[in-house]
């Protein structure tokens, strides 16, 4: 039986399909800056309160206030990263002599103090079988390409890929500067339509979370980075920024930071 084009269910289901359409393909186009939008939206929440305190100081100026905000994270975030950058970069090629040494030597041996550590035996025994045999050590590290500077570079950073993705999160930061009050204002409706009066508290929820991740784990991860890499040097341990960075990156994971210590 033919299908009447005009009848209201042909419509539902062409509007709906061209909905589906429309959302699959935005998700496509903005895929690649998921992230990169995320931590626009994170930073801009974390720093709100700052930004409606200097607001209030320049009533009416709301562009200025979005890019002096947007300023003042970006280089805030910026110059610590560049720094921090080129100088594990410097060290990468210390640090593939060291690992070059290790894989054809083997690994040193456990201080004698770690033997006695209570449930110790077990980690002993292992690492005491990958020390005698060093050419697993150099299988594994060549097999995680640990034995190229090169590699180790390339692993030490993606810099366009990721100069791209701080420039696309300071722009959508300007906006979200910008726009934040609109755009939570509207977010609400939509939350309040869909789950209710409810929805006021899930969004107060997901904020005291966001704020605790930030503030609790990644926040003091990079302050143990920080303080890490400035005993590595002050130890005159070498390569002490590629080390202050592992530090931070290992210690995102609750009690595996001090892993790096020792």
């Amino acid at each position: 039986m033919p299908t009447n084009i005009d009848s209201p269910l042909a419509r539902r289901i062409a509007a709906f399909a061209f909905l589906v359409f429309i959302f699959g393909s935005t998700l496509w186009v903005l895929s690649p800056f998921f992230a990169s939008l995320a931590w626009a939206g994170i930073l801009a929440y974390v720093t709100w309160p700052l930004h409606q305190r200097i607001n209030r100081r320049l009533p009416g100026r709301e562009n200025v206030v979005s890019l002096l905000m947007t300023l003042g994270v970006a280089t805030t975030l910026l110059v610590p990263l560049l720094w921090v950058m080129f100088t594990v970069v410097s060290d990468v090629a210390t640090a593939s002599a060291i690992l070059k040494q290790l894989a054809a030597t083997g690994l040193p041996p456990l201080p004698d103090g770690m033997r006695h550590w209570p449930a110790a035996d077990w980690l002993v025994a292992q690492y005491d079988r990958v020390q005698g045999d060093a050419e697993w050590v150099r299988t594994q590290m060549g097999t995680l390409g640990l034995l190229d500077a090169t590699a180790l570079k390339m692993l030490a950073g993606g810099v366009g890929r990721n100069a791209a993705k701080f420039g696309i999160a300071v722009f959508a930061l300007f906006f979200l500067y910008r726009h934040g009050d609109d755009l939570l204002a509207q977010f609400r409706r939509v939350a309040t339509r869909w789950l209710g009066e409810s929805a006021r508290g899930y969004i107060q929820a997901v904020g005291v979370t966001v704020r605790a991740v930030v503030f609790g784990i990644v926040l003091t991860a990079l302050a143990q980075g920080v303080l890490a890499g400035l005993g590595y040097w002050v130890a005159g341990i070498t390569a002490p920024a590629l080390w202050g960075v592992i530090t931070a990156l290992v210690s995102l994971i609750p009690f595996v930071g001090p892993v790096v210590w020792i």
